[in-house]
């Protein structure tokens, strides 16, 4: 999200240019290919959109957010316990209880970084294997539509789905500091959102009904998570 790219500016060409128009190779280039005399066909489908009302996607979102919960509080746990043991050495004087009780604290300090490591890791490694599964459901459904529809380009491109998504600072950030092309109109009958989401639905469902989402307990002394969330998958709220 760094500038706005050239290429917007090349889809609104091809959009409403008509017939592909073929420029001249350079000296020494070879050929290009046969100039086209009917107009592309141009698709494109709101990934937001899709995100919302893609059951599988809201699954595993949902699960993933489910263990960074479980996570968390189980890493707050043993953060706890080390403050307890912290505490009860400050108040100790024997010098050889101090000793023991710093050898107690450093081994529980040790074990918490490893767990905390290990978490991450199956977080990280968990998301990324969803992220890999509905990637490929996304890729074989609009291949599918173009072969049935006989699409030259499909895109994929982020919208607001709510008004209040629309008139979000973030939003308009988006739009005007897209990392790709970023339509900023898409008509009806080129929008294939629906149909998006109706077949991959339909033929790639998700494992089984989307879970109820917990919510970070009221932890009182314990403070904020120890594990910071990671992984790709987010749980938008799904749409109306």
């Amino acid at each position: 999200m760094k500038r706005v790219y050239l290429c917007l500016a090349a889809v609104v060409g091809l959009a409403v240019g008509g017939s592909a128009v073929a420029q001249a190779p350079p000296a020494g280039a070879p050929a290009t290919a046969p100039t086209r005399t009917d107009s592309p066909r141009v698709a494109a489908f709101n990934v937001a959109m899709l995100m919302k009302s893609f059951n599988k996607w809201q699954y595993y979102a949902v699960v993933m957010e489910n263990a960074r919960i479980d996570a968390a509080i189980e890493l707050m746990r043993m953060r706890n316990e080390i403050v307890t043991m912290q505490e009860a050495l400050s108040k100790t004087t024997e010098v050889a209880k101090q000793n023991q009780m710093i050898d107690q604290i450093k081994e529980k300090q040790f074990s918490f970084e490893k767990q905390e490591r290990a978490y991450k890791e199956k977080l990280d490694a968990d998301a990324g294997k969803h992220l890999k599964e509905l990637f490929a459901d996304l890729n074989t459904v609009v291949k599918s539509v173009v072969e049935a529809n006989g699409y030259d380009i499909v895109f994929a491109y982020p919208e607001a789905t709510t008004k209040e998504e629309e008139e979000s600072q973030n939003y308009i950030d988006l739009k005007l500091r897209a990392t790709a092309a970023m339509p900023f109109f898409v008509s009806k009958r080129a929008d294939i959102t629906k149909v998006m989401v109706d077949t991959l639905n339909q033929y790639r469902p998700a494992p089984a009904a989307i879970p109820e989402k917990r919510k970070m307990p009221d932890m009182g002394s314990m403070g904020k998570p120890a594990v910071t969330p990671t992984g790709g998958l987010s749980a938008p709220a799904p749409g109306k």
